[in-house]
């Protein structure tokens, strides 16, 4: 999460910090210049000023001057893991980097150097970072604190962990709004949604769903899912989900489920995991990193610009804009897609059933925003964007954005403006409909589209980072953390 600190919490804030937070810590300012940084990043104020937390909205008071206490109301009240991470700097807040042991050499004491293989660094402040004894007395010391904040780790009475019944889709959903809160980017979903986008999908295998059960209560649940289709183009690469509640984040329930997970992908002949977090949600990054994960090169971006100012679309001379006649041409414009998105890497076509079940194509209110491209010559179709407004996401968040997904042009067509001026065709859609902000995503290894979408005015606002764990081929059930 992200918090503020004021200038009574500087201790705290460290110790946050290495809790994997966003922690801000300005020191010593004026409330109004407080409050003014709390609304411009969109943090939460912790003060010990319980006149100043009455005036900012969503703040905490911190009631004790002892740090443990602070640290177990603060985890308390957001429902935080508390499990040790090096991925901010505790002296000025910046993002971590892991490094190369060879680079340390000479900059942190020789015993150090001597003992410890693994490494962060600073690039902010310039502080190494390693797991030394500091680091297990912290870990003591977190222990103490979870168990007091009831959150210790189970000793295994009334646990279950089984496969998922349809019967459960209820609290499963339940389980799933709960373990994903913390994304700032989450859509609560209804069991309806679960039912429509996993359980009715072609490539649903209930053998590789699990949950588990504490004193009859669902309390974490994990999902593993090796496609055909995808293995004929990745390899032998498989896709796992786990939601976890939080008072049992990092304990035994979390483990045993991503174990059963693990064993079901094994015995289908996957050898490694490939999975994406969104970078703001860190106890997401936290449960990966301690199941095992490291980050792969994979990195996707969320972009957003403000509709107003937009240009006017305008396609270049011989060709047209139109708007898609549905459903009669999905299959039409589900080859132009995978025809022109062959020349990325490891790319999977999309099946025609697929391809029908996406969310825009379901809502006919999304039809009128999805276009082609096409040469006015022959009627050849050249290019497609499709626009929607997701407004369950725009009530559940207070905002008013569209987005534009797939744009799409065939090889032999590009550099000549048809990508601009699909783009610009989606974003005059979104504005038209009363949309404020627009949004669209792109893999960073994709520098054309990267460009264009800067072009036009378009800024990262989210990262979505890849990760990876390597499961080789045991036996199914030998996987530990």
């Amino acid at each position: 999460m992200k918090f503020l600190c004021d200038h009574m919490l500087g201790t705290l804030a460290k110790w946050l910090r290495f809790l994997g937070n966003d922690v801000a810590y300005p020191g010593p300012i004026e409330d109004n210049d407080l409050k003014a940084a709390v609304e411009r990043d969109g943090r939460v104020l912790l003060t010990r000023d319980r006149e100043l937390a009455g005036r900012v909205a969503g703040s905490l008071q911190v009631t004790s001057d002892d740090l443990d206490d602070q640290l177990l109301q603060v985890i308390r009240a957001f429902h935080l893991p508390a499990d040790l991470s090096l991925s901010r700097c505790s002296l000025c807040n910046a993002p971590l980097e892991e490094v190369p042991k060879a680079e340390v050499a000479g900059k942190v004491p020789e015993k150090v150097f001597a003992l410890q293989e693994t490494f962060w660094h600073c690039p902010a402040c310039g502080r190494f970072y390693w797991k030394g004894s500091h680091w297990t007395n912290m870990e003591a010391r977190l222990r103490e604190l979870r168990a007091r904040a009831g959150t210790a780790e189970s000793d295994g009475a009334g646990l279950e962990v089984r496969q998922f019944r349809r019967e459960d889709l209820e609290d499963y959903t339940a389980l799933r709004n709960a373990a994903e809160a913390g994304d700032p980017d989450y859509k609560e979903l209804a069991p309806e949604d679960i039912r429509r986008t996993v359980l009715d999908d072609p490539s649903y295998d209930p053998g590789g769903h699990f949950v588990a059960t504490e004193g009859g209560s669902l309390v974490a649940g994990g999902r593993g899912a090796y496609v055909p289709a995808i293995v004929a183009v990745r390899g032998p690469v498989a896709y796992a989900e786990l939601f976890v509640l939080p008072a049992h984040q990092g304990t035994r329930v979390e483990r045993e489920v991503f174990g059963e997970v693990v064993g079901y992908l094994r015995s289908r002949g996957a050898e490694r995991i490939e999975v994406r977090a969104d970078t703001r949600f860190t106890a997401k990054a936290r449960q990966l990193e301690r199941l095992g994960f490291s980050k792969s090169e994979y990195q996707n971006h969320g972009m957003e610009r403000d509709t107003a100012g937009a240009a006017e679309p305008t396609p270049p001379e011989g060709y047209r804009i139109r708007v898609a006649g549905l459903p009669e041409e999905i299959e039409a414009m589900r080859g132009v897609m995978n025809e022109a998105f062959s020349t990325r890497e490891r790319h999977v076509p999309m099946s025609l059933e697929r391809f029908r079940r996406h969310w825009i194509l379901e809502d006919p209110e999304n039809h009128s925003g999805i276009f082609f491209a096409e040469r006015q010559a022959d009627g050849e179709l050249v290019g497609t964007v499709m626009s929607a407004i997701d407004r369950k996401y725009n009530d559940d968040h207070g905002v008013r954005r569209g987005g534009t997904f797939a744009l799409s042009v065939l090889p032999s067509e590009r550099g000549k403006g048809l990508g601009t001026a699909l783009l610009l065709q989606s974003l005059r859609w979104i504005a038209d409909r009363g949309m404020s902000r627009a949004y669209l995503s792109v893999n960073v290894s994709n520098l054309d589209a990267l460009g264009l979408y800067r072009s036009a005015g378009y800024r990262t606002v989210q990262v979505f980072q890849g990760y990876r764990l390597e499961i080789g081929s045991p036996p199914a059930g030998a996987w530990k953390p």
